[in-house]
């Protein structure tokens, strides 16, 4: 941790700007990079020579902190050349610089001083490699490269995309969800019918159309054919946008481990000298125990931290699920301290769908459920044991 705990940092950066600040991702992913650079260039120079590297850190510290003032006359001169020379090339701001820059380089400087220093300390060698400016470039060329197949991946999305938006085959599968969702509704007794009945249904569709049109695919490929065709019908009846798609990527990842296919499963097997049918219907049932999670960040956005809410309910949202799914699990494996009687499972099954739900009520009946629960299994394990 103390050799490359600092690695970590950039990301935390990232997290910070896209949750926190709501940066938009490339705004994030610069400054996070910003951190990461000046990182990795620092930490062994400090270790190497902690005087002459502290003063580089405040020669760029220095620079950073005059570049946010100097910047702004740069443009206005740089502007003053459409004038000059008679065109309408240069804008009022071809060189972008934000304060944040600066603030990330100072942490960062600061934050490469204490872990060169916790290195001498306890003795801890260095990484093996010297970061240097040829091996940042060199990094920016070799992420360059690497990015190429997003970029064709992404590309072949807007085709897709642009085929299925043209043909309204997205439109099309979206009104049939909602119409079907709504008749589901409507057939219900109106004492079982709440303002997300609809809503629901709608979940429990797009999750059989994601296993169905996710078995096989790559995840990208995947990805991308439900976000084009499924995530527009959450999204229309409400759904976040952030939420519809991690939703769709969620059971359309889990269609590859959904037997008959389950493309997984003739490797594990062919490791574990089973038969891939019966070992794709095991690993199934060990991930069914998380099925529920992302009704539950649809149900309740606020554990994905999109909503505008206190921390206290983010923390209780979060417990909540948390014991969720715990009980849903114990239900799919039949087994909290000891084997489940059937009414034992019920109870289970029915706590952790009140779990789910985002209000109040619904929790103090599910832990109210959930006590009792807990309460006979303790009767019965101590009753094993007399």
């Amino acid at each position: 941790m103390i050799q490359q705990g600092y690695l970590l940092l950039p990301i935390l950066v990232l997290l910070y700007f896209l949750v926190v600040m709501r940066v938009s991702v490339n705004n994030s992913a610069f400054f996070s990079i910003v951190m990461l650079l000046v990182l990795a260039v620092f930490v062994h120079r400090f270790k190497e020579n902690l005087l002459r590297a502290f003063m580089y850190a405040v020669a760029i510290g220095i620079l950073v902190y005059f570049l946010q003032y100097v910047i702004p006359f740069v443009n206005q001169g740089v502007y003053q050349l459409n004038n000059l020379l008679d065109i309408n090339f240069f804008s009022e701001e071809m060189i972008r610089w934000k304060p944040a820059i600066s603030v990330v380089t100072w942490i960062a400087l600061a934050i490469a001083w204490l872990f060169a220093i916790s290195q001498k300390k306890f003795n801890v060698k260095a990484a093996p490699v010297r970061f240097d400016w040829k091996q940042g470039i060199s990094g920016f060329e070799t992420a360059a490269r690497n990015a190429l197949s997003i970029i064709v991946a992404c590309s072949t999305a807007g085709i897709l995309i642009g085929v299925i938006t043209t043909s309204g085959l997205s439109t099309k599968f979206t009104r049939i969800v909602i119409d079907f969702s709504e008749t589901l509704t409507n057939a219900l007794p109106a004492f079982l019918v709440t303002s997300n009945t609809q809503l629901y249904f709608a979940l429990i569709l797009t999750v059989f159309a994601c296993l169905l049109l996710g078995l096989g695919l790559p995840t990208t490929a995947t990805y991308v054919v439900l976000a084009a065709i499924v995530a527009p019908v959450l999204t229309d009846m409400g759904v976040h946008v952030i939420v519809a798609h991690l939703f769709v990527l969620y059971y359309g990842v889990l269609a590859d481990d959904t037997p008959p296919i389950n493309l997984p499963a003739y490797a594990t097997a062919g490791i574990a000298k089973a038969g891939p049918v019966r070992t794709g219907v095991q690993g199934f049932k060990y991930d069914s125990a998380a099925l529920l999670l992302p009704f539950v960040f649809t149900l309740n956005p606020t554990i994905l931290l999109i909503t505008d809410v206190s921390w206290y309910q983010v923390v209780w949202a979060i417990i909540t699920a948390t014991i969720g799914m715990i009980a849903f699990a114990s239900f799919i494996q039949n087994w909290l301290l000891r084997t489940y009687h059937w009414y034992e499972r019920l109870l289970a099954l029915l706590a952790a769908l009140l779990f789910i739900q985002n209000h109040l009520l619904t929790d103090v009946m599910a832990l109210t459920i959930l006590l009792v629960l807990v309460s006979l299994q303790l009767l019965g394990v101590k009753r094993e044991h007399m």
